[in-house]
């Protein structure tokens, strides 16, 4: 992952990766920690992007995983 960068917008901290060159992808399993040992109430939102297709969620502690097809 390449760490693209990241903004403070109120109470959220959007924070940009990307992955490069991935021949082929048909699935995916994110799994996120980002702050978990800091807030007990920690929710990340996760956008997945593959060319026009995109694909988002919640991940709402202590949740860690999120999974999708593509």
């Amino acid at each position: 992952m390449k760490y693209i960068g990241f903004e403070i917008d109120h109470e959220a901290t959007n924070i940009y990766l990307e992955v490069e060159k991935i021949s082929s992808l048909k699935a995916v399993e994110v799994t996120n920690t980002i702050l978990y040992d800091l807030f007990d109430d920690q929710m990340s939102i996760v956008h997945l992007v593959k060319a026009q297709t995109r694909k988002s969620t919640k991940i709402l502690y202590p949740d860690k995983k999120f999974a999708t097809n593509f």
